[in-house]
């Protein structure tokens, strides 16, 4: 007796127990035999040995070991829960899932399931066909889905459809069915998550023992485009779809007349999802960083039973929208849209043709569960596109913000609610964090997690000028006050490096403050040399902004050593929080059941004297004033220091804000690290900043300090400029005409004795400066573990308590 036929008698006997007899199948010769020669035929025309080189060992652990990362519930600061994961944490088992949803998913996408090794020969030999006439199918057996999704992706070619088969084939020699029935329906996209376990609960709110006949129909209908299948949407569409699922249960006899015209009748009705994958996608991401190796994952990792862990994310819904929002309206100003590919006039005439629809699949991401569009006409920023079937092509009507670069024949790509997705010409990302503790308020890592899931607030590149203020900390820790000057001529050092400031400017004799506001390179790389170029690396290191990887030579204190945008904005944290490293995250707790687990909180060990912190926030204060981010923050509501920071040839813009109690972190840049041509950190990056800034200040979550409502402040703010008589408000800084080489007049101030600036000018009266740095060679400097990085370092720490700041 077939497996089939003990199905037809079973109804709702154990399904579990009918698949562990599937092995059974294999002794039917004939059709082994049948599809040995399919699958055969099929590697005879494909040049890539696919399936060669996978160990049968590996081959199981790929394919049936399905990774849904962490599954749990989700809940902001603000009350607001989702979830997360691959199948929401329920992992599926057979024995509980319905006979009819089983039946339902073999009658419709493979109906020789029970019976065949790993592929259908009658469809393989229907593929070879096709391709010989210049098309290929796409569609593919159970077993051949799961290696799709597992291992060789879905790209529509030949090769991929050899790999699929011969790994399908060895699967199978070497599992169970029900092991790859279960994997399969673990790894399957249903619309609202990833996996079976959940889908009954997150489509019709109830568990998988409930559904009518006429619910698991649809759900196993979906699986070949759950948006164009949803009944909120869709609703004449989803009721064909399921009827062609229950037309098929019937046709294959796995139910009789009377309970197909039943269930054919019954009007489906779906729950309102808990949420978007597009507002929530860097969330996750934001999470599963954070747990990533850390003691807080065992919670969180999916059981039988399963019971869903509660992770509180630090991570506020409102603030993620604002700052999601403010990168995404800049890039779009800035960058133009960029297709996923392109149709000639000739392939848009055929677009349900297979060589179209092939070369559509081909050119969208296939991770980002996006749909393959193509443009076919522009009306202002309404671009109407077409997404092609085999038999018929949809039109949509859809908003494109700053669509002036889309043209007819362009692919993009469709999310799961029909919203367009595609590039754009550069990338960007945005971090808030909490100044004490490292709590991430907003993590967004590029324009949408959809079109390109890679999370750029942990991206290695090089932060530019941004690494500047660790310079100067580095120099006011050695013993070098803000009003010291040095002069911005060029210089050869060893090994002929000679810096240059951008675009050739020269500004004489620089006190230090104006020399930070200005960003001068060559003062930049003087400071560095003159306190040694380790020094400057321990101090970045010892706030978090390198872990160990700061190269210790002269280009690094212009940025050319990479780091993160996360972890140099916990750097810029520590300069207002009173020199405490943090490390950023996005968890704050782990809860499940009696289990809990709280995500630690910074040492509270302090690296640097307060005065040190207090000066160089005083310097920072001027760059937002009158340097290089002060068009960004002109009239700006909320007080700010800040840095901005452009790498070389323009393939980096950063700009990092503190206020007392929050640190914005913004970057833009492409991801093959080419340049932007002409894209600033004081021009593009801050300016997004200054918005989400402006944002926070207007709906009431940050007073003028940029303080949260409830939180404290750690220091006196704003900071006091320093000699700010020195810069005319609309013209820059007034030079004074030297006393005698290497000098520099500074005017006095209207007020020279102000307790915070005689504490910033290291409480020295305002005077005229003589004091020059000298020029230098490349000092040979060794960092914290050489004679002189101790001597440095061991001052610091024994003189800190002693002047009590």
């Amino acid at each position: 007796m077939t497996i089939k036929a003990r199905l037809l008698r079973t109804g709702a006997v154990s399904v579990l127990a009918l698949l562990l007899a599937a092995p059974q199948a294999h002794s039917q010769t004939g059709l082994h035999v049948l599809t040995r020669l399919a699958v055969g035929a099929m590697a005879s025309v494909s040049t890539t040995p696919y399936g060669v080189d996978i160990s049968d060992g590996n081959l199981r652990e790929q394919a049936l070991e399905v990774s849904r990362g962490i599954n749990a519930r989700i809940e902001t600061p603000e009350g607001v829960a989702y979830r997360i994961g691959g199948s929401d944490a329920v992992m599926v088992d057979l024995d509980r899932l319905p006979a009819d949803f089983l039946n339902a998913l073999i009658a419709t996408e493979d109906k020789r399931f029970l019976d065949h090794t790993g592929v259908d020969p009658l469809g393989t030999g229907r593929a070879i066909l096709d391709w010989v006439n210049g098309s290929m199918r796409g569609g593919s057996g159970l077993t051949q889905q799961l290696i799709k999704n597992q291992i060789v992706g879905s790209n529509l070619t030949i090769d991929r459809k050899v790999a699929e088969a011969v790994l399908a084939t060895r699967l199978e020699a070497a599992s169970e069915k029900s092991e790859v029935l279960s994997a399969y329906l673990d790894s399957a996209w249903f619309g609202r998550g990833w996996g079976a376990g959940s889908a009954a609960q997150t489509w019709f709110g109830k568990p998988w023992s409930e559904l009518t006949l006429s619910e698991n129909a649809f759900l196993a209908g979906i699986l070949r485009g759950p948006a164009l299948y949803d009944p909120r949407n869709h609703p004449e569409r989803a009721h064909e779809r399921r009827d062609h699922v229950l037309r098929s249960m019937l046709r294959e006899g796995f139910i009789d007349e009377d309970r197909f015209l039943l269930a054919r009748d019954e009007r489906l009705s779906v729950t309102t999802p808990e949420w978007s994958s597009a507002t929530t996608g860097w969330v996750n991401t934001a999470v599963a960083d954070t747990l990533r190796g850390s003691p807080l994952a065992a919670i969180a990792k999916p059981r039988m039973d399963g019971d869903l862990p509660l992770i509180e994310t630090t991570i506020y819904q409102e603030w993620q929208n604002i700052a999601q929002e403010a990168l995404g309206d800049a890039i779009t100003r800035i960058g133009s849209p960029v297709p996923f590919g392109r149709l000639d006039e000739e392939e848009m005439e055929s677009l349900t043709s297979s060589a179209v629809r092939q070369k559509l699949e081909k050119s969208v991401p296939s991770h980002g569960a996006l749909r393959a569009a193509v443009v076919l006409e522009r009306a202002g920023n309404t671009v109407t596109v077409a997404v092609p079937e085999a038999e018929f092509s949809l039109d949509y009507e859809v908003h494109v913000a700053g669509s002036n670069g889309l043209q007819r024949g362009d692919i993009i790509g469709l999310d799961r609610k029909m919203q367009p997705a595609f590039k754009r010409s550069l990338e960007g990302a945005v971090v808030v964090m909490d100044v004490r503790t490292g709590a991430l308020l907003a993590s967004v890592g590029g324009l949408n997690p959809l079109v390109s899931g890679f999370d750029r607030t942990t991206a290695m590149r090089q932060p530019g000028s941004a690494i500047k203020p660790f310079v100067y900390l580095a120099a006011l820790e050695y013993g070098l006050s803000s009003r010291d000057v040095i002069s911005d001529t060029p210089v050869t050092f060893d090994g002929g490096y000679r810096p240059s400031n951008y675009g050739g400017e020269r500004y004489g004799n620089l006190p230090l403050y104006s020399a930070l506001a200005v960003s001068s390179n060559i003062v930049a790389v003087k400071l560095a040399n003159e306190v040694g170029i380790s020094n400057v690396g321990a101090v970045a290191e010892a706030l978090g902004v390198y872990d160990g990887n700061f190269r210790p030579y002269l280009p690094s204190a212009l940025g050319a050593s990479e780091t993160t945008l996360a972890k140099l904005a916990a750097g810029y944290a520590g300069i207002v929080n009173g020199g405490i490293r943090i490390e950023p995250h996005a968890v704050a707790r782990v809860t499940r059941g009696h289990e809990q687990a709280t995500y630690p909180l910074p040492s509270g060990e302090r690296h640097f004297r307060y005065r040190s912190l207090e000066d160089l926030q005083s310097m920072m204060r001027s760059v937002v004033l009158r340097g290089t981010a002060a068009r960004a923050f002109t009239d700006h509501p909320v007080s700010i220091i800040g840095k901005t920071g452009t790498s070389q040839d323009y393939r980096d813009a950063l700009f990092v804000g503190v206020t007392p109690d929050i640190v914005v972190g913004v970057w833009l840049g492409k991801d093959d690290n080419l340049s932007m041509g002409n894209v600033l950190g004081g021009s593009h990056a801050a300016p997004i900043a200054a918005e989400i800034l402006r944002t926070l200040h207007g709906r009431g979550l940050v007073d003028e300090n940029g303080v949260r409502p409830g939180a404290y402040a750690t220091t006196a703010w704003p900071p006091e400029t320093i000699s700010a008589s020195t810069w005319a408000a609309d013209s820059g800084p007034q030079w004074i005409e030297p006393a005698g080489p290497g000098a520099h007049w500074i005017k006095p101030g209207s007020d020279t004795s102000s307790p915070a600036r005689l504490r910033a000018l290291g409480s020295r009266p305002t005077q005229v400066i003589t004091t020059t740095l000298p020029r230098q060679t490349p000092r040979s400097s060794t960092g914290p573990g050489s004679s002189e990085g101790r001597s440095y370092f061991d001052s610091v720490n024994r003189n800190a308590d002693l002047l009590g700041n």
